[in-house]
């Protein structure tokens, strides 16, 4: 049982199903011996669960399967489409793409990801932002 935002109640009705459901988390006890489990079998399969993981997100962002997203890494050879660098240590490339169409252009790295997300993947914007640097 999760509160889940009802926008149509009225905002004195989603407080008190916010606390109805912040009691009935408290009351959920976990014994320490399962949790210990839990944390066993998700520390030696770790890998396995961030690969599912990918696999699923790329498949439902992108509608990229994994050897897709492997073929357009090898052709780049693991660097950013923007900057020619590699990506951040420990992460893969970002899945860079059209928010509007949902077209994916490129795999860039963090950085020239969240510096075109900044400028709203604006042209105009972009082309202001070189005049005033240069």
């Amino acid at each position: 049982m999760s509160y889940i935002l009802r926008k149509d109640l009225p905002l004195e009705d989603q407080k008190r199903l916010r606390e109805k459901d912040k009691e009935y988390h408290k009351t959920r006890k976990f014994k320490p011996k399962y949790l210990e489990g839990v944390k066993k079998t998700y520390s030696k399969h770790r890998e396995t669960f961030l690969q599912r993981a990918r696999v699923h997100n790329l498949k439902k962002k992108y509608g990229l399967s994994y050897e897709e997203f492997q073929s357009m890494y090898e052709t780049r050879a693991g660097l950013c489409d923007i900057c020619k660098g590699p990506s951040e240590e420990g992460r893969l490339l970002s899945v860079d793409h059209c928010h509007k169409t949902g077209k994916v252009r490129g795999l860039l790295c963090g950085p020239c990801n969240r510096a075109l997300g900044l400028f709203k993947d604006d042209p105009i914007l972009l082309q202001k932002a070189l005049e005033y640097v240069s």
